[in-house]
C-alpha cells in the first residue's frame, strides 16, 4: 500500500463514520441537508471508485472495457462531486433569505444542465492510459482535461 491507497482508506473511514453520526441525529428537512447529504454519498462513491480503480489496475487493464467505464465513473464522480458543492456553497452563502428557494432550484437546474454535459463528454472524448517508469498507471486525455476545466470553473465560482 501507497500513500494514496492509505489516504483513500482513512478518508472511506472517516466518510463512513461522518454519515453514521449525521443520519444517526435527527435533522431539519431543508434543501441544504439533502444537498449535504448528496455530497456525503457521492463522496462514499468517489472514495469506492478510486479503491476499485487503485487497488485492482493491473487486473482491470486486462478488460479494458470495463476498466474504461470504472473510470469514466470516477471522473463522473469527481465532476458531480465539485457541483453538488457548488451548489451547497450557493444554497448556504450567496442565498441567505427563505424566499430565495426558487433561486436556489434554478441554480440546481443550471448546474444539472451543465454536469449532464460534462457527464456527456467524459463518456465520449477519448482517454488515454499511461504508465509511469515507477510502475504506476494514470489517466489522461481530453476526457480527463474536461474534468480538469470544469473543476477548476467551478472553484472559481466557489471562491467568489
Amino acid at each position: 500500500m501507497n500513500e494514496s491507497s492509505i489516504i483513500a482508506v482513512s478518508s472511506l473511514i472517516y466518510t463512513i463514520l461522518l454519515m453514521i453520526v449525521y443520519f444517526y441525529k435527527k435533522r431539519l428537512s431543508r434543501l441544504e441537508n439533502k444537498i449535504y447529504i448528496s455530497i456525503m454519498v457521492t463522496t462514499f462513491i468517489s472514495i469506492i471508485l478510486f479503491l476499485i480503480t487503485f487497488i485492482f489496475a493491473d487486473i482491470l487493464l486486462k478488460f479494458e472495457h470495463f476498466n474504461s467505464v470504472l473510470l469514466r465513473l470516477y471522473l463522473v464522480s469527481l465532476s458531480l462531486w465539485i457541483t453538488i458543492f457548488t451548489i451547497y456553497t450557493y444554497a448556504t452563502t450567496k442565498i441567505k433569505e427563505t424566499n430565495q428557494k426558487e433561486l436556489v432550484k434554478k441554480y440546481i437546474f443550471i448546474f444539472g444542465i451543465i454536469a449532464i454535459i460534462i457527464m456527456n463528454l467524459i463518456f465520449t472524448l477519448p482517454m488515454e492510459y499511461k504508465s509511469s517508469s515507477s510502475g504506476n498507471y494514470y489517466i489522461g486525455g481530453p476526457s480527463v482535461f474536461i474534468v480538469y476545466i470544469y473543476s477548476l470553473i467551478l472553484i472559481v465560482l466557489n471562491i467568489y
